[in-house]
């Protein structure tokens, strides 16, 4: 691939002309690493899965956790899963949490900008070991969806309702549909925020829940976990479109707080298993002083989560 070095030179060049001096070296390297790393040619859910054994098992430890995970959070909430219409955004290369409750007796969906299309490498060899997992381990009474699927080489309509729709737009879904909604890392990867959440109230059934986990990361590099942050608002957006949403977001954990609130959702937990190391931390504030963010004037005490799941309920 032939990368034009000439307009990335002066979007740099225009940059850091009126950034003060010490903030210039840490411009400089990132429009390096920008130079090295050019915006990927298909999002991820489009590139080939690789299939090998390790990988395989990973996925399905991964959707069998999960799966385990919202079965135990609807017990608490009080969903009998048997019959539960059920809705994952944003599932990733597989349907594997899902067709897992859907084993154990839910009503499944999927919905995803990107929907994963069928490989026969990868999907055939972990669908039959999931199934494999959920026998030996007990783990759901049928193997029907699963076997189904398998059979099929696809996803019959009857175990799986799928939707290649981003979630800003959830329309191939009635309102009030689902019991609970669930979604891992993905609401860091869209564009409208506020018509997500309008999308989440009107597929949410009145007492219905969501659980919700985020990642505030800079998909780029997760060492440096807060780098999104310095960019001005018109930069990160066309950051954020050259790679399919995939870098990640710069709103903040309170930003979404409040997006669930104004969408009227109560907010029952939050958990906030991850913070920013206090290291980085210290040489990253300095800089966002001095950057055109619009986070430059946050409090620090608004900057260290990394990672907050979200349970939520419709009011009834």
């Amino acid at each position: 691939m032939e990368i034009n070095l000439i307009p990335r030179t002066k979007r740099l060049v225009a940059r850091i002309g009126g950034l003060p001096l010490r903030a210039w070296p840490h411009e400089i390297l990132h429009a390096g690493w920008r130079v090295a790393r050019p915006p990927p040619a298909l999002p991820e859910n489009f590139r080939r899965p690789p299939h090998d054994a390790e990988t395989i098992a990973h996925d399905v430890d991964y959707a069998v956790f999960n799966a385990q995970v919202y079965c135990r959070f609807l017990e608490q909430v009080g969903i009998a899963l048997n019959g539960a219409w059920l809705l994952e955004l944003g599932p990733g290369r597989n349907f594997g949490i899902m067709l897992t409750l859907a084993c154990m007796g839910a009503r499944v969906a999927v919905a995803d900008l990107f929907l994963a299309p069928w490989e026969d490498d990868y999907h055939g060899q972990f669908y039959a070991a999931l199934r494999e997992r959920i026998k030996q381990e007990a783990i759901a009474t049928s193997l029907v969806p699963l076997d189904a699927v398998i059979a099929a080489r696809d996803y019959p309509p009857a175990v799986l309702l799928r939707a290649a729709d981003g979630a800003e737009n959830l329309s191939p879904f009635a309102a009030g549909t689902f019991d609970a909604v669930f979604s891992n890392a993905v609401f860091e990867h869209v564009r409208d925020h506020a018509q997500v959440f309008a999308e989440l109230w009107r597929l949410t059934r009145p007492g219905g829940y969501g659980s919700h986990q985020v990642d505030f990361r800079d998909h780029r590099a997760l060492q440096r976990p807060l780098e999104l942050l310095l960019l001005a608002p018109k930069k990160f957006r066309r950051e954020f479109d050259e790679c399919y949403g995939e870098c990640g977001c710069q709103l903040r954990p309170r930003e979404l707080r409040q997006l669930f609130e104004r969408a009227g959702f109560h907010i029952l937990e939050e958990h906030c298993p991850l913070k920013v190391d206090e290291a980085y931390f210290a040489n990253f504030l300095p800089r966002l002083r001095v950057s055109r963010s619009a986070y430059r004037a946050w409090p620090p005490e608004g900057l260290r989560d990394l990672d907050v799941r979200y349970f939520v309920r419709k009011p009834s």
